[in-house]
């Protein structure tokens, strides 16, 4: 018998797809904390 075809390539991911995240290097420094969102207007002005 002939044999079987190959799978299908996985499909590729598009123009607005997210991509996920990339794992950090091991032992590497901690990333860096997310800035403080500032509130407009200011509350404390």
């Amino acid at each position: 018998p002939p044999p079987p075809p190959p799978p299908p390539p996985p499909p590729a991911p598009r123009a607005g797809a997210p991509r996920p995240p990339r794992a950090r290097a091991p032992g590497g420094p901690p990333p860096p904390p997310p800035p403080p969102r500032r509130l407009f207007p200011p509350l404390c002005a």
